[in-house]
């Protein structure tokens, strides 16, 4: 069959618009698909963190009697303004015995350097008598709160649990959606050691 010029012409451009059509419409399905991929993979983190923990807290059962259940471990807390915290707690036969501080900010309302601002160490007689620092406890009660606490789903928090101490709890808790600052509930841990 023989088409004129102008009819070879207008289906020219036609299949070039279907043409363009479908990469579009092959786009729009190529984005759907990955945004789905990553909605499900977003939420199965939030799913899978019970089996996270559950392999943690094996790590830690296994840990703490090698160690006689006795270890130190250090928490970090920090603060958005540039104060942060660095707690070392000792536990021995799996009670706390020792709790010592570094805290850093700044010395003056004026000043623009972080520096240390305050140092103690506490021993069994004295503990948690510093208001600043992270709180005595074991990793036993650490594990607790993490699984009855931190870990539960909640609709206006996010959760998170890591295990990079050798297996054992690193980071753990949540944060409330939509707040800006300092909005993390939970645990930064950044070592674990046997005595």
């Amino acid at each position: 069959m023989f088409f004129g010029a102008g009819a070879t012409i207008v289906l020219h451009r036609l299949s070039g618009v279907l043409t363009k059509m479908y990469c579009m419409k092959f786009s729009l399905a190529l984005f759907s698909f990955v945004l789905t991929v990553f909605f499900v993979t977003g939420c199965s983190k939030d799913i899978d963190h019970h089996s996270e923990y559950t392999k943690s807290f094996k790590a830690f059962q296994e840990f703490k009697q090698n160690s006689g259940n006795s270890y130190q471990y250090m928490v970090i807390q920090s603060s958005w303004v540039g104060s942060s915290t660095q707690t070392i707690i000792t536990v021995r036969n799996g009670r706390v015995t020792n709790r010592a501080a570094v805290v850093r900010g700044f010395a003056a309302s004026n000043a623009t350097t972080v520096t240390i601002v305050d140092e103690w160490e506490e021993d069994e007689t004295t503990l948690n008598s510093h208001n600043a620092g992270y709180p005595s406890r074991t990793l036993d009660e650490i594990y607790q709160l993490a699984k009855n606490e931190w870990l539960i789903k909640r609709k206006d928090a996010t959760n998170f649990f890591e295990a990079k101490n050798d297996g054992m709890i690193s980071d753990c808790g949540y944060f409330e959606n939509n707040c800006q600052d300092d909005c993390t509930i939970g645990i930064h841990i950044s070592w674990i050691r046997k005595l």
